[in-house]
């Protein structure tokens, strides 16, 4: 469950960087001239949103994959779900009258970064009444809002109760505007998968394992925090384990990374690998995937992870 989007990916020389002061701290700007006209160098259209960028990794990890969401009556619905057909992942949502969900990707040479506007149409407007017969082993919700959360809800505690594992990767934007039912979210589910910035919406700023332990405290068995170049921590009530990206790794694009770190690592403790190989499994998929550009490209087979976690050396360490 989640988000359809497409993605439009521009990228131009015309744009400088700039460091600008928001809230005491420095932070980079891409930034172009006001009233320019500005030529686009390359234009990507890509189908993207963490409900379809994660269910076409699961479908590349060998699951039988479906996605249940909503797009919109228009040409933009129909490149969605032709775009999940081309990643073997059936559509089992609902067509409703709102826009499909848009988004423009400004690509950035110099940062290396990317500044995404996004418009949220359809996704927003997913019914309970629409919901279909749904029977599988693992359920994974990625980020909704509106009414779509809402029925995510529903969703969740209905599996929940016939003893569906659930996985969730919850957003910024979930957790400043429906913080209760995020933490709804997080006691019904087997797996979260966070980044630093979310966690410490969630449950205030600590140390690295505090913003580890107190999500998985709230109710998931498993609690995942990706902190950028300090690692990833994972925690399951017994260990504390913590693993590094690969240094100096040329990074292409970083769209959609959150969701194949987060599906990954879900689909690898499906597949029933201990945690240590899951985080390898997620970190492997993860650093293949954002030297391609696209929210989709460079997704690993189970196989090919399989092949590159045996090539993967990086320490997995306790945390303290």
């Amino acid at each position: 469950m989640g988000s359809a989007t497409v993605d439009v990916f521009v990228e131009t020389e015309k744009q400088t960087a700039a460091m600008q002061t928001v809230d005491g701290k420095e932070v980079p700007f891409i930034t172009y001239r006001s009233g320019e006209k500005i030529i686009i160098d390359k234009l990507i259209f890509e189908i993207g949103g963490g409900g379809t960028n994660s269910a076409a990794n699961f479908s590349k990890l060998g699951f039988t994959t479906a996605y249940f969401g909503s797009v919109g009556n228009d040409s933009n619905g129909d490149l969605a779900i032709a775009g999940l057909k081309q990643h073997n992942v059936d559509f089992i949502g609902a067509r409703v009258e709102q826009l499909t969900n848009y988004s423009v990707i400004l690509e950035s040479a110099l940062l290396k970064d990317r500044t995404i506007l996004v418009y949220k149409g359809a996704s927003e407007h997913l019914l309970f009444s629409v919901v279909p017969r749904i029977s599988c082993k693992l359920l994974y919700v990625s980020s909704l809002a509106g009414e779509s959360f809402r029925t995510a809800l529903r969703v969740m505690e209905e599996r929940k109760a016939n003893g569906t594992r659930i996985a969730c990767n919850p957003s910024n934007y979930q957790i400043e505007h429906n913080r209760e039912d995020v933490i709804a979210m997080l006691k019904l589910s087997h797996i979260v998968a966070m980044n630093r910035e979310e966690a410490v919406l969630l449950v205030g700023d600590g140390t690295d394992r505090y913003l580890c332990e107190k999500p998985r405290s709230i109710g998931p068995e498993i609690a995942v925090v990706t902190m950028g170049s300090k690692g990833v921590l994972v925690h399951d009530g017994a260990v504390c384990l913590r693993a590094y990206p690969t240094p100096n790794l040329q990074v292409r694009e970083t769209t959609g990374a959150g969701d194949c770190f987060a599906a990954t690592f879900a689909g690898a403790i499906q597949h029933g690998q201990a945690l240590p190989d899951a985080l390898r499994w997620a970190l492997c998929n993860v650093e293949n995937h954002i030297q391609h550009v696209g929210a989709k490209a460079g997704l690993l087979t189970k196989s090919e992870l399989q092949f590159a976690v045996l090539r993967d050396s990086r320490p997995i360490m306790h945390e303290p």
